[in-house]
């Protein structure tokens, strides 16, 4: 048997190298999401305990308990769409428009600002910030209960 198949795509080695990596980034991604599915079931396991708990205590759920679950929440949700059109997008390039001139990598250069992939950027985007304004505003707020005369 020869070393190259007559089935292997006769394109450039660094078009071959660009699609490979991609297909491998993806699988990678979804990895990361099995991992994040795991931490939201568990987070969110963990945070309606606690509200059972301050129910018992007081009648009512904490507001601290009540937004941090709705903030895991809405992280999962924005990392599903995100991964859900990562998902696409590779579908889009590697099956649907396999023979785009200049192979998937190409297409996917090309065809970033359509709608399924401008999803997926801004929720990504949306993720940083959410992420970021978490460890902004979290010291504050520890400080000021940490020092309230309650």
């Amino acid at each position: 048997m020869s070393s190259q198949p007559s089935w292997r795509p006769n394109v450039p080695e660094s078009q071959l190298f660009d699609e490979k990596t991609w297909l491998q980034g993806a699988i990678l991604t979804a990895v990361v999401y099995g991992i994040n599915l795991v931490l939201f079931i568990m987070n969110v396991s963990l945070l309606r305990a606690r509200a059972k708990l301050d129910i018992k205590r007081d009648s009512r759920a904490s507001r601290q308990t009540i937004c941090l679950l709705i903030y895991v929440c809405v992280m999962f949700i924005l990392s599903t769409l995100a991964i859900a059109s990562q998902a696409k997008t590779t579908q889009l390039g590697f099956i649907e428009n396999r023979d785009f001139p200049g192979g998937p990598a190409a297409y996917q250069e090309l065809m970033f600002s359509i709608p399924i992939s401008s999803l997926g950027n801004y929720c990504f985007s949306l993720m940083n910030w959410f992420s970021d304004s978490l460890l902004v505003c979290l010291p504050m707020v520890s400080f000021t209960l940490f020092f309230s005369t309650d």
